[in-house]
């Protein structure tokens, strides 16, 4: 029978040409993943240098760092590398696992739980943001609120915390919920008057709430090994999120969080968890009210089983 052969018949053309390997790209990501943590370790060890304001540590609690006075023009240059590098890492990472590298997740999450630690001891590198937080649960804690009056106004000019603050040029009052100043407050009345040591708890909840969405995310994927992998990539191990959330100590990460743990309550048609769910979602709008784009995208995502549930016998009525 004439005609085109059949790959696998005798006759077929064969192709000789070997797929891409992926053990590079995976040594590439795994050097610019430690690279870019490396970095940001050290920038955070050197202390808070300009555009950032000093502060004075307070050992032997965390964070630990230098006062090593990095000049003003090459500050911002380490952490713009490690964005850079983990980036770059984070798209070599993903190609290889497309490609076929599958690293073990468990050896991911220990990865994670190291990085965060690491992360977690040291001031914010490259934000004054915690700085703020810090105010504001100062404020709160003793009595004020932090919606009406900037930081400035309400702490005593004795106040650690005041000096601080007053040198950055605005010190606007809170943007944030009433979630996320119950964290400060919690953090402020642990640490007293030392800044250094409330932005420590201030982190601390961060680590708490990043691992605890590193093992949600887990859960969710964990009957499917790649996808298990791609998820620890982008989040677990994903530098850009260890910069921002760990690295810089935004506030995000609660929110992340309570929004990754609503995720499992949304995932069955069962009116228990569903409710839990929401209850989720609107403790992370508490913490910025940003989220509410998040819960809007999840609402929709899952309309059609909240129909299902709404005419389950079990749903509230």
């Amino acid at each position: 029978m004439s005609g085109t052969p059949v790959w696998g018949e005798p006759g077929a053309k064969v192709s000789h040409r070997k797929p891409l390997g992926h053990a590079w790209m995976a040594r590439a990501y795994l050097a610019a993943l430690c690279t870019s943590i490396a970095l940001m370790a050290a920038q955070g060890i050197a202390g808070p240098s300009a555009p950032l304001v000093s502060f004075p540590a307070a050992p032997p609690w965390p964070p630990w760092f230098l006062h090593s006075g990095i000049p003003p023009a090459l500050s911002p240059l380490a952490p713009l590398l490690a964005v850079v590098l983990g980036g770059a890492g984070l798209v070599a990472g993903l190609v290889a696992v497309r490609r076929g590298w599958q690293p073990h997740p468990g050896q991911l999450i220990l990865g994670s739980i190291a990085a965060v630690i690491l992360l977690m001891l040291i001031p914010p590198v490259a934000s004054g943001d915690p700085v703020f937080y810090a105010a504001y649960g100062r404020i709160a804690e003793l009595g004020g609120n932090p919606y009406v009056a900037r930081p400035i106004q309400v702490l005593a000019p004795w106040d650690s915390i005041r000096s601080v603050i007053s040198h950055y040029p605005v010190d606007p009052p809170s943007r944030y919920g009433p979630l996320a100043t119950l964290t400060e407050a919690v953090a402020s009345k642990l640490a007293g008057d030392s800044l250094a040591r409330t932005i420590f708890w201030l982190k601390a909840w961060n680590a708490a709430a990043y691992l605890t969405l590193v093992l949600v995310l887990d859960r969710l994927v964990r009957p499917d090994r790649a996808r298990r992998v791609r998820v620890h990539l982008l989040w677990s191990l994903n530098p850009l999120m260890l910069f921002f959330l760990m690295a810089d100590g935004h506030n995000d990460a609660i929110a992340v969080a309570l929004g990754g743990l609503a995720l499992l309550g949304f995932r069955s048609i069962n009116a228990r968890r569903a409710w839990v769910g929401g209850v989720l979602l609107v403790c992370a709008i508490a913490v910025k009210v940003s989220y509410a784009l998040y819960g809007l995208s999840l609402v929709w995502v899952m309309r059609r089983s909240l129909r299902s549930l709404a005419r389950t016998p079990a749903a509230p009525r």
